[in-house]
């Protein structure tokens, strides 16, 4: 309950800063990057906390026990989510760096990219295997309703990084 809610909290700070972001940028002012994106970059990466509140949403809906056979898997599903996430924010400053020409690293800034899709692909199978066994497991149809969704939530977090990732592709490739 007390995650839901700081979740909560710095999922509804986000969605601020980026009405602020959207609410202040000047009609014509020029930029590196097409404005599209950019504003679409602040979507894709609000819609990361958006998957997290999702996924307390669900983990919260209803007392609910994790058996033991899934814990690991879980763990392994949130750090691979996590991992994904991380990694989005070396490949944002590679991609400033270039963009303002403090570095001509091109290929290492597609790194980075290709990076978080990798963990996403990761984590997406991750998520597929734990689905398979939580369906073919004996829980309550309650349960394996709330975990699935659950682990789909925490699947697009990772999902929407790859997102992110992707947009910042499209900014570099100008």
């Amino acid at each position: 309950e007390e995650l839901k809610e700081e979740i909560d909290r710095i999922e509804e700070h986000a969605d601020s800063i980026k009405r602020n972001i959207r609410n202040h940028l000047p009609r014509r002012l020029l930029m590196p990057v097409d404005k599209t994106l950019f504003l679409n970059y602040t979507k894709a990466q609000d819609n990361i906390l958006d998957a997290a509140q999702e996924a307390m949403n669900w983990l919260n809906m209803r007392k609910l026990i994790i058996p033991e056979e899934f814990q690991k898997g879980i763990i392994d599903l949130l750090a691979n989510v996590n991992e994904a996430a991380i990694l989005l924010g070396p490949a944002l400053h590679q991609t400033i760096a270039l963009i303002h020409g403090e570095t001509l690293d091109r290929e290492g800034t597609k790194d980075k990219f290709r990076a978080v899709r990798r963990q996403r692909a990761i984590a997406t199978q991750t998520r597929l295997v734990l689905v398979s066994r939580i369906y073919n497991s004996d829980l309550d149809f309650k349960d394996i309703y709330q975990l699935i969704h659950f682990l789909t939530s925490l699947d697009d977090m990772s999902h929407n990084s790859e997102n992110c990732a992707d947009i910042l592709r499209a900014m570099i490739a100008r």
